[in-house]
């Protein structure tokens, strides 16, 4: 076994774990926000870089720039549904929704600096009309081998993935890298384990955290031509740390601000 493939079964599966545990102590929405740091997606730009050169990962990363727009879609329609389907018929629209919208995305040719538009606009969007009800009251108690199982359907989606995009060109195989690899594992285990209330407001924090992959994927493209791909790669690595420790500030202090205000309720 190659160590290229080695590190494809190894590094997402360790990530599904690391946010699957945060996910129990700190609830389904800070696990969809961690989900959105390019622990996923960049391995594969990466991995593509490595096997296809250079010139190719750039072409693949202004195209997953696009792709992050059908990611927050699955997103929003995954979780408006789990609310009413079993999580099985909920993937699949999920995913079929995903996969029109990349198809129709693959036919546009825009500059990085509008490519970011429309991935911030549905992020926003979507964000904004879905639901935050009972985020502070949801808990996720996963069991070890719940998520040996989530790891074990991690490594086998982004092999998969991999394997499938380095044949269609840069173009698609850069909007393949923004398949919802860690949302669909975590949201349908979510959803069968709890409920389509647990996965609305863990796919809610992965729309936040795809701020900052859209940030990561455009600050390669803007960089990229200037001081090369792995560069470029590294520069995005450490602004998307600083954008999702933002993030997170963020969500700290307004889960403070509702909990002094019911705090305050309480003692009217």
């Amino acid at each position: 076994m190659s160590i290229l493939l080695l590190t494809k079964l190894l590094i997402v599966p360790t990530f599904i774990l690391l946010v699957s545990l945060a996910g129990r102590r700190w609830g389904p929405f800070i696990s969809g926000l961690l989900s959105g740091l390019p622990v996923i997606a960049g391995p594969i730009t990466f991995f593509l870089a490595v096997e296809q050169g250079e010139a190719f990962a750039v072409a693949s990363a202004h195209s997953t720039l696009l792709g992050i727009t059908a990611l927050t879609s699955f997103c929003f329609i995954y979780g408006w549904l789990a609310q009413f389907w079993h999580w099985s018929l909920t993937l699949i629209t999920g995913w079929s929704c995903y996969f029109l919208i990349s198809y129709g995305i693959a036919n546009i040719t825009l500059d990085p600096s509008i490519s970011i538009v429309p991935a911030l606009l549905c992020i926003g969007l979507f964000t904004h009309f879905t639901p935050n009800k009972r985020r502070e009251q949801l808990s996720t108690e996963v069991s070890a081998r719940e998520i040996v199982l989530r790891m074990s359907c991690a490594a086998a989606l982004v092999f998969s993935v991999t394997q499938f995009a380095t044949a269609l060109g840069p173009i698609y195989s850069g909007i393949f890298a923004a398949f919802p690899v860690a949302a669909s594992v975590l949201a349908v285990f979510t959803h069968a384990s709890y409920s389509g209330h647990h996965a609305r407001a863990l796919l809610r924090g992965v729309m936040f955290g795809l701020i900052s992959l859209s940030s990561f994927y455009y600050a390669i493209s803007l960089l990229a031509p200037h001081f090369g791909f792995y560069s470029a790669f590294y520069g995005a690595i450490a602004i998307v740390l600083l954008l999702q420790g933002a993030n997170y500030a963020v969500f700290l202090c307004i889960k403070k601000s509702t909990t002094h205000a019911l705090n305050l309720r309480a003692s009217e």
